[in-house]
C-alpha cells in the first residue's frame, strides 16, 4: 500500500511538470515574439531618433506602440523613438496576440549643433534669425531659442529678432532649449555698419502657390526693393540687382519675387556705388503651403474599414487629400485616392492638418474619430449597440413621430454623443421611460439641438434620457419641448426623467419647456428640466425657460432634491422674462461658451 502511494505521487508530479512547462514555454513565445527589429545594442544616444522597422509579414498600421516605463527618458511618435535624456526606457509593441519588449539605455553622446552664421546689419535694421538644431543631420523639432547679446549698445535681442542700434560688433549667443532643458549653445558675430549697406523692404519673404484659399488671400509674388546707403547718406536712384539661390523654388520677374515650387531658398541684393560693391545678407525665402483653420470637423467612422474624404468640401477645390498630420504628435498618415484605413486611428477628438495631394492647400481642423456615426433615422436607431463608444452625428435627423428605441433597447450609455451642431427634429416620447437614451452612466452629451420635441404619455420620459446615473456632462445642447401628459403620469422632465444620486454638469445650454401650466394650475408631477431628482445640478451659462417647475415638486423618495433644483439661478418663467435679462446692459448674461457655429444668438437663442 505504501509503495502504491509513492508510485501515484511520482506520476502526479510528472504530469504536473508536463502541464506547466508547455504553459511557461507558450508564455515565453508570446513575450519574445518578433514584431520589430530591436535597437542595436539596446542603446541610443541622447537626442537621437530612430524609426523602428517591423519584420516582413507584419502590417505596421496594426502595431500598437507604447513606452511602458521610463517615459521621462524617451518620447514616442508612432514607431519613431526620440531619446530625451540619460536613463532607461522600455518600448513595447503589440500585434494581435504577440508582444515584444525592449529595454533601451539612453547614453550621453555628442552635442547637437545649432546652425548659425555671422551676420552684418545696418543701423536701424532688424533681422529675425531662424536657427536649426540638428543631431546626426536630423533636425530636432520642438526646440525653442533664447538670444543674448554681448553688447546691447550695438545689438539688442527680442525673442529671435536682432535690432541694430549703433556701429560696432556684438557676439550673439544662441541657446537651444527642449522642454526646459538646454540642448546646445552656439554663437556668431553680428557686425553693424552705420555708413554703408542695403536695407531691403523685407527681412524674409513668405510666398505661396495660390492666390486665394477658402476666402483667405495669399501672396504668389511680392515686390523687391530696398534703400542703399553709402557714407551714411541715402543713394538716390540706386539700382539693386536681386539674385536668388535656387530658381526652382522662386524666381525674379520684373522686380518681383515669384513662387515656383514648395521649399526654401535665399535671396541677396547687390549694388555697386562709387566702384564699391554693397550687398545684403542672405534673405530667407519660403514658399509654403496655404494653411487656413476650418470650423468644420472631419468625422472618421471606425465602424467602417475605410474612410473616403470629400476633398471638395475640405479644400473648396477638386484637389485630392494627400495626408493628415497630428498637430500634437506630428505623426502623418498617407491618404490614397482620397481613402484611408480607419484602423490606424484611436477614438477621440484631435487637431489635425489636412494637406492636399500636391501640398498646395491645407486646413487645420478637428478630427473626430468615432466608434459609430449617425447620419439618418435608421442609423440613430442603430447606435444603441455602442454603449461605451463615441457616437458622432453628421446630419440633422427627422423623426417627426413616436420614438422609443432607447427604452426598448434598455441599454445604459457610458460614452460620448457628439451632435456636431446638428438637430433631432420632431421626437415624440409616448411610451414611458424613454428619451434619446434609456439610461446614462458617466456619459457626455454635447453639440446637439432638439427641435419640436413632445412628451405625450406615460411616465419617466426625458429628451436626453429616462434616468441619469454617475456624472452626466451636457454642453452646447438646445431643447425645445412640450410636455402634455394626462393626469396620473409623473416624473417626466424636459431634459431628464430621473437624476439619480449623481451630478449633472450642464453648460452653455438652453432648455425651453412648455405645457406644464394648464387649467390655471402648474403641473407639479412633471418638470420642465427634471422629472425627479436625488442628485445635484451644476449649471454654467445655462438657462431653463418653463411655464412650470424646473423639477417636479411631487414628494417621494426619488425626488428629495427638488427644492434645491428649483432655486437654481437661471430659471425663467417665460421667453419674455429671459429676453429682458439677456438684453439688459446691467445684467449681461454670458454666452461666450456657446459655439456660434451651432447657435443663432440674435433674439431668443436657438440652433441654426
Amino acid at each position: 500500500m505504501k509503495l502504491k502511494k509513492i508510485i501515484n505521487f511520482i506520476l502526479i508530479f510528472i504530469l504536473s511538470v508536463c502541464c506547466v512547462l508547455p504553459i511557461v514555454a507558450c508564455k515565453k513565445t508570446v513575450d519574445t515574439a518578433k514584431i520589430f527589429d530591436p535597437i542595436a545594442n539596446s542603446k541610443m544616444e541622447q537626442f537621437d531618433s530612430q524609426s523602428l522597422t517591423v519584420i516582413d509579414g507584419i502590417n505596421l498600421s496594426n502595431v500598437t506602440w507604447e513606452i511602458t516605463s521610463g517615459s521621462e527618458n524617451a518620447e514616442l511618435d508612432g514607431n519613431t523613438v526620440f531619446a530625451v535624456k540619460e536613463g532607461k526606457f522600455t518600448i513595447q509593441a503589440k500585434y494581435g496576440e504577440k508582444t515584444q519588449k525592449q529595454t533601451v539605455s539612453v547614453i550621453k553622446g555628442a552635442n547637437p549643433t545649432i546652425e548659425v552664421e555671422d551676420l552684418p546689419l545696418l543701423i536701424g535694421s532688424s533681422f529675425k534669425i531662424e536657427p536649426k538644431t540638428k543631431f546626426k543631420s536630423k533636425e530636432i523639432r520642438g526646440v525653442t531659442y533664447e538670444l543674448t547679446s554681448s553688447n546691447t549698445g550695438v545689438v539688442t535681442t527680442s525673442a529671435q529678432t536682432l535690432s541694430a542700434i549703433s556701429e560696432g560688433t556684438a557676439t550673439i549667443t544662441v541657446t537651444a532649449n527642449y522642454k526646459g532643458n538646454i540642448v546646445s549653445t552656439a554663437s556668431f558675430i553680428c557686425t553693424v555698419n552705420g555708413n554703408r549697406g542695403i536695407i531691403p523692404n523685407k527681412t524674409a519673404y513668405d510666398l505661396y502657390l495660390c492666390d486665394n484659399f477658402l476666402g483667405v488671400d495669399f501672396y504668389r509674388e511680392l515686390p523687391l526693393y530696398g534703400s542703399v546707403y553709402n557714407d551714411g547718406a541715402l543713394v538716390k536712384n540706386a539700382e539693386i540687382e536681386w539674385r536668388i539661390l535656387d530658381e526652382d523654388i522662386a524666381t525674379i520677374v520684373d522686380g518681383k519675387i515669384v513662387s515656383v515650387a514648395l521649399g526654401q531658398t535665399s535671396l541677396k541684393g547687390v549694388c555697386t556705388v562709387a566702384g564699391q560693391t554693397i550687398e545684403t545678407v542672405n534673405i530667407p525665402v519660403n514658399v509654403k503651403t496655404a494653411m487656413v483653420e476650418s470650423a468644420k470637423e472631419i468625422v472618421l467612422d471606425l465602424s467602417k474599414q475605410t474612410h473616403t474624404f470629400d476633398s471638395l468640401s475640405i479644400f473648396g477645390t477638386q484637389d485630392a487629400v494627400g495626408y493628415l498630420t497630428n498637430e500634437k504628435t506630428l505623426y502623418s498618415y498617407n491618404v490614397v485616392e482620397n481613402s484611408i484605413q480607419t484602423a490606424q486611428f484611436v477614438v477621440g477628438e484631435y487637431n489635425y492638418f489636412v494637406y492636399s495631394e500636391n501640398e498646395v492647400y491645407a486646413v487645420k481642423t478637428q478630427l473626430i474619430v468615432a466608434d459609430y456615426v449617425v447620419s439618418d433615422l435608421e442609423t440613430l436607431k442603430g447606435m444603441y449597440d455602442y454603449t461605451n463608444g463615441y457616437i458622432a452625428m453628421t446630419n440633422d435627423v427627422e423623426i417627426n413621430g413616436a420614438y422609443s428605441t432607447g427604452a426598448e433597447k434598455a441599454t445604459t450609455f457610458e460614452g460620448t454623443f457628439n451632435g456636431l451642431g446638428h438637430k433631432i427634429i420632431g421626437m415624440t416620447l409616448s411610451k414611458g421611460s424613454a428619451g434619446l437614451f434609456y439610461m446614462t452612466n458617466g456619459a457626455k452629451i454635447k453639440n446637439v439641438g432638439f427641435i419640436d420635441a413632445n412628451i405625450t404619455k406615460e411616465s419617466g420620459n426625458g429628451v436626453l434620457c429616462y434616468q441619469a446615473r454617475a456624472t452626466l456632462a451636457v454642453d452646447n445642447v438646445y431643447i425645445d419641448v412640450d410636455i402634455n401628459v394626462a393626469s396620473g403620469y409623473d416624473f417626466n422632465g424636459g431634459a431628464i426623467g430621473l437624476l439619480f444620486q449623481c451630478t449633472l454638469n450642464i453648460s452653455n445650454s438652453i432648455i425651453i419647456c412648455n405645457g406644464l401650466y394648464k387649467d390655471g394650475a402648474v403641473d407639479g408631477d412633471n418638470g420642465g428640466f427634471l422629472g425627479r431628482c436625488t442628485g445635484n445640478v451644476v449649471m454654467d451659462n445655462t438657462f431653463i425657460i418653463t411655464d412650470g417647475y424646473a423639477c417636479a415638486t411631487k414628494i417621494q423618495e426619488n425626488n428629495t432634491e427638488y427644492q434645491k433644483i428649483n432655486s437654481i439661478q437661471g430659471i425663467y418663467s417665460s421667453e419674455e422674462e429671459f429676453l429682458a435679462d439677456k438684453n439688459s446692459e446691467h445684467i449681461g448674461l454670458d454666452f461666450s461658451g456657446f459655439n456660434t457655429e451651432y447657435w443663432k444668438l440674435d433674439g431668443m437663442p436657438c440652433y441654426k
